[in-house]
């Protein structure tokens, strides 16, 4: 993620399609924030086993300009495993920022909502969740660098950048 990402939260990055990958931004701030559109962007591909099959979660709302985590019954995840998590819609103003697990078959998942009134993320949704007990040396691991062309992120609000990556 590029330096000009400032006070915006920019953790949540997803392959949405064949060779393309979608960024969520999240601008909680109280003006319109735009990236420097000169810098190149990073993206890092790490091999993991899908260990389980997904959950349906129902997660509870987030107030206004907050992040929360929240627990979840994931059956199979254990501790020590880096997780991954693919919430499969987007919400308007709500992002999942991060996932990790609490204990075994226990997940904690971050929503943050970056507008000024509460949201409840869609209910009864079957997320994917990914995990791998340690990470796999290179060369499996692959970074790939693009240069994106940011929208600009109105003030308390997220927006969705997508970009194709031909080595995906």
């Amino acid at each position: 993620i590029p330096a000009s990402a400032g006070s915006r939260t920019s953790r949540s990055a997803r392959v949405s399609a064949t060779n393309t990958i979608l960024v969520t931004l999240g601008n909680a701030t109280a003006a319109n924030v735009t990236p420097t559109s000169t810098e190149a962007w990073q993206f890092v591909t790490v091999p993991a086993t899908l260990a389980f099959t997904g959950a349906v979660l129902t997660p509870a709302s987030v107030a206004a300009s907050t992040a929360v985590e929240q627990t979840f019954t994931v059956p199979g995840v254990q501790v020590g495993m880096s997780m991954s998590v693919n919430k499969p819609t987007l919400n308007a103003g709500v992002m999942v920022t991060q996932c990790r697990v609490i204990s075994a078959n226990t997940v904690g998942i971050t929503f943050f909502n970056c507008t000024t009134s509460a949201v409840t993320p869609t209910a009864a949704e079957t997320y994917q969740f990914f995990g791998t007990q340690g990470m796999r040396p290179a060369p499996l691991v692959q970074v790939l660098t693009a240069a994106l062309t940011p929208v600009s992120v109105a003030a308390n609000t997220i927006a969705h950048l997508t970009r194709c990556l031909y080595s995906l």
